[in-house]
């Protein structure tokens, strides 16, 4: 009777691991479906030759994502993402490189940039645009949000601050050095700043701007270290110092195209990545 009892436990225990197995299969071909952007059970009719015709030799360094950007009505929405492979043995310069629509025939040319953005007008250059492996761009379609300073630009190890104030989409990477950075436990720093200070600091939010919001009770040289070196500027200034351009690492290109209405259709769209000679890198669909 027992030894039945388990026999039916373990055929009920293998048809649910069976049943997991279909349900999460499923949900992958779902998943996947959504992704290629079929509409209606159908998806854009073009062939491989019409897509990759001419292919360029740097095919498969890199990808062109469209994720649900591209698929946005409103310009200051809309975008697309170029990636570098990681396993590129140089950076790629992008120059002249476009994208191109093969049902609307549109083509729009990768802008240049600045590479070191300072909030200071006129205070920065642009120069090409080049993808270092695994560094991305983000090509948006609408306004710059800081066409007083930069139209795009590369981010940095100190960019996020910049999220507090401007409104960025996609949001500017949360990455910041650590508050405490600026004020080490020294027993010097204890007697200038107070241990309020250190512990202040300690606490304080990464790429976070305090101004005038601290605590009463921190002593008038603290709060001036704390306005002052708390910014965007004053971290780019010092970081640049400590690691030159090992800022940049692991970060990207925000490109602006200043367009104010969409370019990409929201569906039945064709996206070739092309290089300066107008062959086919990447390709997309949906």
């Amino acid at each position: 009777m027992l030894t039945d009892f388990f026999k039916m436990l373990v055929v009920s225990i293998l048809m649910i691991i069976a049943l997991s197995f279909v349900w999460l299969y499923m949900r992958s071909v779902v998943g996947n479906v959504s992704m290629l952007g079929i509409i209606n059970g159908q998806q854009l009719e073009i062939t491989d030759a019409e897509l990759w015709d001419p292919k360029s030799p740097l095919a498969g360094t890199v990808r062109l994502d469209i994720f649900q950007g591209a698929k946005l009505s409103d310009p200051e929405d809309e975008y697309v993402r170029i990636v570098a492979n990681r396993t590129n043995n140089s950076a790629i310069d992008m120059t002249g490189w476009s994208i191109h629509s093969i049902v609307s025939d549109t083509r729009i040319y990768i802008p240049k940039a600045t590479l070191m953005l300072k909030m200071v007008k006129g205070g920065n250059t642009i120069q090409k645009v080049s993808l270092a492996p695994g560094e991305y761009a983000i090509l948006k379609t609408g306004q710059s949000p800081i066409p007083e300073y930069a139209q795009s630009f590369h981010t940095n190890r100190c960019t996020g601050y910049l999220n507090q104030f401007i409104g960025f989409s996609p949001k500017l990477p949360q990455q910041c050095p650590l508050p405490s950075s600026i004020l080490p436990a020294t027993v010097e720093n204890v007697r200038t700043y107070g241990s309020e200070c250190i512990e202040f600091l300690q606490g304080a939010n990464r790429c976070t701007t305090y101004n005038n919001a601290m605590p009463a009770d921190l002593l008038p040289a603290c709060r001036d270290l704390i306005s002052k070196k708390l910014t965007y500027n004053s971290c780019l200034s010092d970081e640049f110092a400590k690691d030159g351009y090992d800022i940049f690492n692991n970060g990207g290109w925000y490109l602006y195209l200043g367009m104010d209405s969409e370019i990409w259709r929201n569906n039945y769209e064709a996206l070739q990545l092309l290089d300066a000679d107008g062959k086919v890198v990447d390709v997309q669909r949906y």
